[in-house]
C-alpha cells in the first residue's frame, strides 16, 4: 500500500515539474532565467529516468546519486540567477549579490578541498563509493551555501530599500524553501535516517508532497517579464 502512495506520488510530482518547465517555457522566462530553465529541464529528465526504471531499480538510485555531482556545479549558478532580472537593471543590486556569491564560491572550494583530502584519507572505499560520498556532500554543501545566499542577499537588498521585481521574489522564495528541504534530507541521510524502507518512504512522500506544493504555487505566481520579450540578458561580468 505505502509502496503505491509512493509510486503515484512521484508521478504527480513528475508531473508537477513538467508543468513548472511549461510555464517557465510558455511566458518566455527562460530568456532570462536559463539556469532555471536548466534545473527545470533536469528535474523532469531525472524524474522520467527514475520512473522509466522503477523509482528504487539500481539504476534510478545510480542516476540519483551520480546526478549529485551536475547539481552541485549548477546550483550556485541557479541560486544567481535567481536575481538576474533584477541586477540587470539595479547596479547596486548587482553589486551585493556579487559579493555575497563570491563569498560563497570561496566557502565552496574550500570544503571541495578539504573533503578531497578527508575521502583520500580511506584507501578502502572503492570509487563507485567516493563518487557518491562525495557527490552527496558536495551536492549538500551547495544547497546550504546557495540557500545562504539568496536569504542574505534578499535580505541586503530589503535594507538598501531596493525592491525586488515580482519573479524574483517568487524565485526566491521557492529556492529557499528547495534548498533548505535540501538540506534536510541530507542531513538526516548522513545522520542515519530513516534507517527501515518503511521510514525511508514515508520521508520520501512527505518530501514529495511538499515539493508538489511548492512548485505548484510557483507556476501559479509566475508572470511573464518586460526582459523575456527580447534577447538574454547581458553577461553578468562582476562574477
Amino acid at each position: 500500500m505505502l509502496n503505491q502512495i509512493l509510486n503515484w506520488m512521484l508521478i504527480a510530482g513528475t508531473a508537477a515539474d513538467a508543468v513548472l518547465l511549461i510555464r517557465v517555457l510558455t511566458l518566455k522566462l527562460h530568456r532570462v532565467y536559463i539556469f532555471i530553465a536548466l534545473d527545470c529541464s533536469l528535474g523532469v529528465l531525472f524524474d522520467a529516468v527514475s520512473l522509466w526504471y522503477g523509482w528504487d531499480s539500481p539504476g534510478a538510485v545510480a542516476a540519483f546519486q551520480y546526478s549529485r555531482l551536475l547539481y552541485a556545479a549548477v546550483i550556485p549558478m541557479i541560486a544567481w540567477d535567481v536575481f538576474e532580472e533584477l541586477v540587470t537593471r539595479q547596479p547596486a543590486a548587482r553589486q551585493i549579490a556579487a559579493t555575497h556569491l563570491r563569498a560563497n564560491l570561496l566557502s565552496g572550494i574550500v570544503f571541495a578541498i578539504f573533503l578531497l583530502l578527508i575521502t583520500a584519507g580511506f584507501g578502502e572505499v572503492d570509487g563507485k563509493g567516493f563518487l557518491t560520498f562525495f557527490g552527496m556532500a558536495l551536492w549538500a554543501f551547495a544547497a546550504v551555501l546557495s540557500l545562504n545566499f539568496i536569504w542574505r542577499t534578499v535580505a541586503s537588498l530589503h535594507a538598501k530599500n531596493i525592491e525586488l521585481p515580482h519573479n524574483t521574489h517568487v524565485w526566491s522564495v521557492f529556492y529557499k524553501l528547495n534548498f533548505g528541504i535540501t538540506s534536510v534530507l541530507v542531513a538526516m541521510i548522513f545522520f542515519g535516517f530513516p534507517s527501515t524502507k518503511n521510514q525511508s518512504d514515508v520521508v520520501t512522500i512527505v518530501s514529495v508532497v511538499f515539493d508538489i506544493a511548492i512548485t505548484t504555487w510557483c507556476v501559479l505566481r509566475l508572470q511573464r517579464t518586460a526582459g523575456a520579450q527580447h534577447a538574454a540578458p547581458a553577461e553578468s561580468s562582476d562574477l
